[in-house]
C-alpha cells in the first residue's frame, strides 16, 4: 500500500509539474526578413539599430537585414511567388503601384493601437504613405535637398563665398561667372547644370508653379508652370550648346565616387540631398564646402516651400510574420530608433522632435551642415513626388519628354502635352486592370 501511495504521489507530483511547464510559453525567436535599398554608411547604420533591436526583443524576434538592389521589383516578384521579406523597404513613391494591386497590407489597426500620432511626423513624409483612404507603410527615413558650393571656386571669380545666390536669376548669374570655356568652346567647368542632380525636370516644374497630378480625380495635370520650368532650362541648352554640355557631362564619374564633378572642382553648384554629405567627406573632407537652403521664389511659384523626400517600411502581402514584422516597423519609427539610424547615415529622422533636438543635431554625421537640411524640412509648405500608380514611368517619361525640348525638337507646350496624354491614356488602363 506505501508502495502504491508512492507511486500515487510521484504520478501526482509529475502531473503538477506537466501542468505548471506547459503553461509557460517557451515560443521559438521568429526571425523577420528585412530586404533594404541602401548601401555604405547608410545600411550600416541601419544594421547598428537592427542590433539594438534585436538585443531588446532576444529570445522573441531577430532580424535579419539584407541589402539589395532594384528592391521594389524583387519584392513584387517575391509577393507574387508567395516568398516576400517580412518588411520591405521600398521608395515612398510606389506606394500607390503596391496598393492598388494589393501587395501591401494596410498599417490603419496597427498605428492605430500603437497610438501613432501623424503630428509627430514632418506632414510631407507621413504624406507619402495615406493612399485611398489607408496607411500602408511608415518612414524610415526622410530628406529634403540644399544648395552645395564651393567656396573656393566663388573667390577665384570674384563672388562673396558668404553671398549664396537666392533666385534663379541671381544661380544664372552666378553660373555665368563660374563656367570655364576653352580655347575649342569646350566647357571646362560649370557653375551649374539644371538638369543635374536634384530637383530634376518635375521638381523644376513645381519651382516654377506648375501643378503635377490630383490624386482625387486621377487625372495629370503638367500646366504652363511646366512650360516655364522647361523654356527656363532651355535657356542653359541655347547658351552653351546642349551637346556641348552632354559631351561634358558625358565626362562625370559616378555620383557616388571619387570622379564626382562636384569633387573634382568642374561643377561649382548642386543641389543635392543629405546624402551628398558622406562622400564629401571620404573622399574629399578638405573642400571648402558650403551649403545654403535653396528654395528659390518665382512669379506664379510656391513660397516658403520645401522638397520632401522620405524612405519607406511596408509589410509586403503574404508576409510570413506581420505582427513581428509591424514590432520592428514600430521600434524603427520610435525615437531610439530614429536617434540610432540617422546619426550614423546621411538622413534626417522622421520625428519634427527629434530632427530638431541637440541629440541629433549635435551627434549626426552630416554636422557642421545638420542644421542647413533641418531648416528646410521646417519650411511651411511641403512639396512631395506626384502619388500616382504610374509615378515609376512619369520619372523616365518626363526626362525624354524634357530631352526632346533641350534638343529643340519639340516645344515646351507640345512636349508636355504629349507627356500628359501618354501618362492619362497609361494610367487609365493601369486602374482598369486592378479595379
Amino acid at each position: 500500500m506505501s508502495i502504491l501511495r508512492k507511486f500515487l504521489s510521484v504520478l501526482v507530483l509529475c502531473t503538477i509539474f506537466s501542468v505548471l511547464f506547459s503553461s509557460f510559453t517557451f515560443g521559438e525567436e521568429v526571425v523577420v526578413t528585412y530586404w533594404e535599398k541602401w548601401v555604405g554608411r547608410d545600411i550600416d547604420a541601419v544594421k547598428v539599430m537592427v542590433d539594438a533591436f534585436n538585443k531588446r526583443y532576444t529570445g522573441k524576434i531577430r532580424v535579419e537585414v539584407l541589402s539589395t538592389t532594384n528592391i521594389n521589383e524583387k519584392t513584387l516578384t517575391a509577393i507574387a511567388g508567395g516568398n516576400p521579406p517580412d518588411v520591405a523597404g521600398i521608395w515612398p513613391e510606389d506606394i500607390p503601384q503596391f496598393a492598388i494591386q494589393g501587395a501591401v497590407v494596410p498599417l490603419d489597426d496597427f498605428i492605430k493601437e500603437a497610438k501613432i500620432n501623424k503630428a509627430d511626423y514632418y506632414p510631407g513624409t507621413w504624406s507619402y504613405f495615406e493612399y485611398r483612404g489607408h496607411i500602408w507603410g511608415l518612414p524610415s527615413t526622410n530628406r529634403t535637398p540644399a544648395l552645395y558650393y564651393n567656396a573656393d571656386l566663388f573667390k577665384e571669380v570674384g563672388l562673396n563665398p558668404d553671398r549664396p545666390p537666392k533666385t534663379l536669376e541671381e544661380l544664372d548669374k552666378y553660373n555665368d561667372k563660374l563656367t570655364k570655356i576653352g580655347p575649342k568652346g569646350e566647357i571646362i567647368r560649370m557653375g551649374y547644370v539644371p538638369w543635374y542632380r536634384y530637383p530634376g525636370p518635375w521638381g523644376l516644374g513645381r519651382i516654377f508653379g506648375g501643378g503635377d497630378f490630383d490624386p482625387e480625380k486621377n487625372k495629370w495635370i503638367l500646366d504652363e508652370g511646366y512650360e516655364k520650368a522647361f523654356s527656363w532650362a532651355l535657356t542653359y541648352a541655347k547658351k552653351f550648346g546642349y551637346k556641348n554640355i552632354l559631351d561634358f557631362q558625358a565626362s562625370f564619374g559616378a555620383t557616388a565616387g571619387a570622379d564626382e564633378p562636384f569633387l573634382m572642382n568642374r561643377v561649382a553648384i548642386e543641389y543635392d540631398t543629405p546624402f551628398r554629405i558622406g562622400w564629401i567627406k571620404l573622399y574629399k573632407p578638405k573642400l571648402n564646402l558650403r551649403l545654403y537652403p535653396f528654395y528659390p521664389q518665382v512669379p506664379g511659384g510656391p513660397t516658403n516651400y520645401c522638397f520632401q523626400y522620405a524612405d519607406a517600411l511596408i509589410i509586403p502581402k503574404n508576409a510570413k510574420h506581420p505582427k513581428e514584422a509591424w514590432e520592428f516597423i514600430k521600434y524603427y519609427n520610435s525615437r531610439e530608433g530614429q536617434l540610432l539610424m540617422n546619426i550614423g547615415s546621411s538622413q534626417l529622422p522622421v520625428l519634427k522632435e527629434l530632427a530638431n533636438s541637440s541629440d541629433f543635431l549635435k551627434k549626426s554625421t552630416l554636422a557642421p551642415y545638420t542644421k542647413v537640411f533641418v531648416t528646410g524640412m521646417n519650411q511651411k509648405k511641403v512639396i512631395t513626388t506626384p502619388k500616382s500608380p504610374n509615378q515609376r514611368k512619369f520619372e523616365t517619361w518626363i526626362n525624354d519628354a524634357f530631352q526632346e525640348v533641350l534638343y529643340e525638337r519639340k516645344s515646351p507646350k507640345d512636349a508636355l502635352d504629349e507627356l500628359r496624354t501618354k501618362l492619362q491614356n497609361d494610367l487609365d488602363e493601369l486602374l482598369a486592370r486592378f479595379k
